[in-house]
């Protein structure tokens, strides 16, 4: 098992085709904060892609917006960490579409803290939906 985390719209809908404005910006503050870290593919309204740096990767999150869903491996890397809070992130943007499960309950409420740190939000809510989703 490799950590494996899982994120999708919910819902009989369609996907939207593109990624909300205020979604894109907050995951462009984690990676600029976490760039030493991480290899950035792109990051756009239609798309985020990126992993850790190349000997420190698992697996990239490759999310596109008109998909219903992706996955990535983190194992136990340290771009878990900043994956995470956007994973988050997504749920925040996203309050009745945004779904994350994972099969690592580690991390989560440091992730969590620092979103609430960074971004003023609280996502309690979220971080234990997450959990209990396990």
């Amino acid at each position: 098992m490799g950590n494996a985390h899982y994120v999708r719209f919910k819902g009989r809908g369609k996907a939207p085709s593109k990624f909300i404005p205020e979604f894109i910006s907050d995951v462009e503050k984690v990676i600029d904060k976490y760039k030493d870290i991480l290899q950035v593919y792109e990051v756009s309204d239609e798309c985020v892609n990126f992993g850790g740096l190349e000997e420190e990767t698992a697996e990239e999150l490759l999310f596109v917006a008109e998909e219903r869903d992706a996955m990535c491996k983190t194992f136990d890397l340290p771009y878990a960490h900043p994956l995470k809070m956007v994973l988050i992130l997504f749920c925040k943007h996203y309050p009745k579409r945004g779904e994350v499960s994972t099969e690592d309950n580690s991390g989560w409420e440091k992730a969590s803290k620092e979103v609430e740190e960074m971004f003023t939000y609280d996502v309690s809510d979220i971080l234990k939906k997450i959990l209990e989703e396990n």
